[in-house]
């Protein structure tokens, strides 16, 4: 069934793009000849035409898995593979309109005191350190730590190992982990606390760049919070 939707996705989107050449695109054009003759209907300032760019909006589709397929879309806008605009746009929604009307959500949620409801993608801080629906996501708090760990280790040529940029990369992207992962987590907090002792200095420690690379003092907190609850009830 998915293979078919595929293909009947990709049809659909050549038969649009042939009408956005054929008919949308020319009856643009044609409009734009009359608004220029309508004093103050264009905007002063625009760039010449050549170098505009636009998007026509059509309804989006639905997925056979709408989870997946979000938490999809969150890896990749995370990961800077993908823009809000072209996320927004398969779901035929303006991404201004989304990030207005979730900010007036949000500011509505802190004034009332709640916080926002389970499935809100992973980008959303209410929604920090959650289970997933393939994994646990980190804070946002760790996913900060674990970018400046690669800034830092970016700036200076050291710290860490390449498995802890692997980690990083992933916490900073803010991916679902696995129940494993963060008890490699936990592991590597534990065995290596005594790096807490070298932080602070200027340039940056080995070690302090090493403990940002796994997500910090938040993503200690949070995976053994994670580790140990899951333990207790995996025990219960």
């Amino acid at each position: 069934m998915r293979g078919d939707y595929l293909v009947y996705r990709k049809r659909i989107a050549v038969e649009r793009s042939d009408m956005e050449r054929t008919f949308l695109d020319p009856l643009l054009y044609s409009w734009l000849d009359e608004a220029v003759a309508v004093p103050g209907l264009i905007p002063r300032g625009l760039p010449p035409f050549a170098a505009w760019n636009w998007t026509w909006v059509w309804d989006g589709f639905e997925h056979v898995d709408p989870l997946k397929e979000a938490d999809a879309d969150a890896a990749m806008v995370g990961g800077n593979m993908a823009s809000l605009a072209e996320v927004c746009a398969k779901r035929g929604r303006d991404w201004r309109v989304v990030l207005r009307q979730r900010s007036i959500e949000r500011q509505m949620e802190r004034d009332l005191g709640v916080s926002a409801q389970p499935g809100a993608m992973a980008a959303d801080d209410d929604m920090d350190g959650i289970e997933a629906e393939d994994g646990y996501r980190p804070p946002q708090a760790a996913r900060d730590a674990a970018r400046r760990g690669l800034e830092l280790r970016r700036e200076y040529g050291r710290g860490g190992t390449a498995i802890g940029v692997a980690r990083a990369r992933d916490i900073a992207n803010g991916r679902s982990l696995s129940l494993d992962t963060i008890g490699r987590m936990v592991s590597f907090f534990a065995r290596h606390s005594a790096y807490k002792e070298n932080h602070g200095e200027n340039p940056p420690s080995n070690a302090e760049i090493s403990w940002l690379l796994w997500g910090g003092d938040a993503g200690r907190s949070w995976a053994e919070g994670v580790y140990k609850r899951e333990n207790e009830d995996a025990n219960a």
